[in-house]
């Protein structure tokens, strides 16, 4: 029995020195090999100097030639002209609440009273929230600023519409008529205000 032990731990022994020896014969072999490579791979870097590049000259777009002649305009003579009419439209600026356009001295051309700007009535949010659709018609005065007054409700499919149309025309701004060079007021002045849901 005590044979058998000893011959085991021989063997173990023989085994541990014999690893340890080519693990020994491996870090040396390595350890030459890694010093040969580091010994071999030197770089070497040479810093070159940019030269600039050269400028490209644009080439510029030649000049057209100048027409030989000037064309000519026909010129009218006083006895063509006398049957031709030249119209020119022009509207009036538009002038801020209370201005009178008179008071500037500024003369507008006789005409009718003019729409510059109409604001949309804001439908009425229990109208719209009950689906309920319609018009409303109002009347107003026109005055000598351009401005509206004297604003009532004339008409309406329903009087949920009146208060709403009311307060868009008092944001409405008109050309005032123009009589002899002077504006005047115009009474009776009519709008209709259409209330409709999208579907």
């Amino acid at each position: 029995m005590i044979s058998r032990y000893g011959l085991s731990i021989g063997i173990a022994l023989a085994v541990t020195f014999g690893l340890l020896f080519i693990m020994q014969l491996l870090i040396a072999s390595g350890r030459s090999d890694t010093q040969s490579r580091h010994s071999i791979n030197w770089l070497d870097f040479v810093r070159i100097e940019r030269t600039a590049t050269p400028e490209r000259k644009r080439d510029k777009p030649e000049k057209p030639p100048e027409p030989a002649e000037q064309p000519e305009l026909p010129q009218s003579s006083a006895q063509e002209g006398a049957g031709a009419m030249l119209t020119v439209s022009i509207t009036a600026p538009q002038l801020g609440d209370g201005l009178d356009a008179s008071r500037f001295g500024m003369p507008f051309a006789d005409g009718e009273y003019l729409p510059l700007s109409k604001v949309e009535p804001r439908y009425p949010a229990r109208a719209q929230r009950d689906g309920i659709e319609g018009y409303a018609i109002v009347e107003y005065t026109v005055t000598t600023a351009g401005t509206t007054r004297d604003i009532r409700s004339i008409e309406s499919s329903h009087s949920i519409f009146e208060r709403s149309c009311i307060e868009a025309a008092e944001r409405f701004r008109y050309r005032p008529r123009v009589v002899n060079g002077e504006a005047i007021e115009v009474p009776g002045v009519r709008n209709r205000c259409v209330y409709r849901l999208d579907k």
